[in-house]
């Protein structure tokens, strides 16, 4: 063992590994959804098992990119890559993923308060939000909300559902998964998305993810805050 950092190497290796694999869910992905679009007319059942099967790639899709990252941040070659967006955009494109990934038995919607810009990283931003939206979609009862605003010099944007919420446990600081106590979770998702706001900074502030049981549906509410 050597207490050496990983090379700039190796992290490019497992970065274009990793972004191989991804492709190739994309590939995957593609034949999925055109699989699904036959299904809904032809078998209902079938399309079912093919969103759950759907659902679970992106699953895949997603602990990928979270190892890298949280490999790179640990590894010290991370940084946030800031630029301007429109929360509103970035809300109404993962409804719209949340909407295909669903099938009918969820209803989703997003609203934005927030300013028309703010600066942080889409991909990182995305990402931490999608993993909570694909937990939200496993065990929300019927409805899940996604929704953006300002508050105390900070962008909030947060995912809830009406599911069963998040364990006391988790909610104490205990390092759980992202959601409900699944079984055979390393609690990846949340850790990610922890790294993922404190790399957006804005003079003294840094982002933070704060989670709790209630809001406005009554479940689980995670919120990302960006400086």
């Amino acid at each position: 063992m050597t207490d050496q950092p990983p090379s700039v190497e190796l992290a490019a290796l497992l970065a274009g590994n990793i972004h191989e694999v991804k492709n190739l869910l994309g590939q995957l992905f593609l034949a999925l959804d055109e699989a699904s679009v036959t299904a809904q007319t032809e078998c209902p059942k079938l399309a079912q098992r093919l969103t759950a099967m759907r659902l679970t790639g992106r699953r895949v899709h997603d602990r990928l990119l979270h190892i890298l990252t949280v490999y790179k941040a640990e590894s010290g070659f991370f940084a946030a890559n800031l630029d301007a967006y429109d929360p509103a955009e970035t809300i109404e494109d993962l409804v719209q993923e949340a909407r295909s990934l669903a099938g009918m038995h969820l209803s989703i919607a997003g609203q934005s308060l927030s300013p028309a810009s703010w600066y942080f990283d889409r991909y990182l931003v995305e990402s931490a939000l999608t993993n909570a939206l694909h937990n939200s979609l496993r065990y929300a009862a019927t409805r899940i909300s996604l929704s953006a605003r300002a508050e105390d010099g900070y962008l909030v944007l947060s995912v809830e559902d009406d599911g069963p919420g998040f364990p006391a446990q988790m909610l104490e600081g205990g390092v759980l998964p992202l959601h409900n106590g699944e079984k055979g979770s390393t609690g990846l998702g949340l850790f990610f998305s922890r790294t993922a706001a404190a790399a957006h900074k804005n003079r003294d502030k840094a982002g933070f993810v704060k989670i709790e049981n209630g809001g406005t549906l009554g479940g689980a509410v995670f919120s990302l805050w960006l400086p």
